[in-house]
C-alpha cells in the first residue's frame, strides 16, 4: 500500500522500489504485476508495460472482470485505428478465455476485436462461446446473429435466433433475423 501511496503522490521511483520488494516476496501476484504495468506505461516503457500485463491476464488468480475490463480498453483504443491495440487486445483475450473459457464478457470483448479486424470466423466462434452462457445481455446474442448473417451461415442463424427467441422474447431484431435465415433456407 505504500507503494501505490507512493505512485499517487507522482514518486514513481519510490514506487518502483516498493514494487521490486513486493516482486521478491510474491512474484506470481497479478496485483502487482498490474502496478508494474501502470509503473512502466507512466514511464512510456510500453514494451515492459505490456509484458507485465501478460502476466497478470496469465494469472488465474487474477479475475475475469477485472481482465474483461482492461481488455475493453485495448478494444476502445482499437475502434479509434490503434492496430497495436487491437493486436494485444486480441492477444490479451486469448489468454483471458483459455483461462476463464466459461467468461461470456472475455469471450464477448474476444469476438469483438476480431469483427473490428474483419475475421468474422473466429468472431462467429467466441460470440458463440459468449451467447451459450448468456441470459443477460441481449447484445452478445445480438452480435452473434449479425456475424452469422455476414458470413451467410444461414442454419446457424436459424438456431441460433430460435435460442435468442426463447431467451429474450421480446427483442424483436430476433425474429427479424429468425425470418431472414428462414427465407435464405427456404422454410417458408
Amino acid at each position: 500500500y505504500l507503494a501505490e501511496f507512493y505512485a499517487e503522490q507522482n514518486n514513481l521511483e519510490a514506487a518502483k522500489a516498493m514494487y521490486d520488494k513486493i516482486m521478491e516476496v510474491d512474484p506470481s501476484n497479478p496485483s502487482i504485476h498490474l502496478a508494474m504495468y501502470d509503473y512502466y506505461t507512466a514511464k512510456g516503457e510500453a514494451a515492459k508495460a505490456f509484458d507485465h500485463l501478460r502476466k497478470a491476464f496469465e494469472n488465474p488468480d487474477l479475475d475475469a472482470g477485472t481482465k474483461a475490463a482492461i481488455a475493453g480498453d485495448y478494444f476502445k483504443r482499437a475502434q479509434q485505428g490503434d492496430k497495436k491495440s487491437l493486436d494485444q487486445g486480441i492477444e490479451l483475450c486469448l489468454i483471458a478465455t483459455g483461462i476463464h473459457p466459461q467468461s461470456s464478457v472475455c469471450n464477448a470483448i474476444l469476438a469483438d476485436l476480431y469483427r473490428l479486424n474483419k475475421d468474422l470466423k473466429p468472431a462467429a466462434r467466441y460470440y458463440y462461446l459468449a451467447a451459450i452462457n448468456e441470459r443477460v445481455n441481449v447484445r452478445v446474442w445480438e452480435n452473434l446473429l449479425f456475424t452469422d448473417n455476414d458470413l451467410n451461415q444461414y442454419d446457424s442463424l436459424e438456431h441460433h435466433s430460435e435460442r435468442a427467441m426463447d431467451i429474450f422474447p421480446s427483442f424483436p431484431l430476433l425474429y427479424l433475423y429468425n425470418g431472414v435465415a428462414n427465407t435464405q433456407l427456404g422454410n417458408h
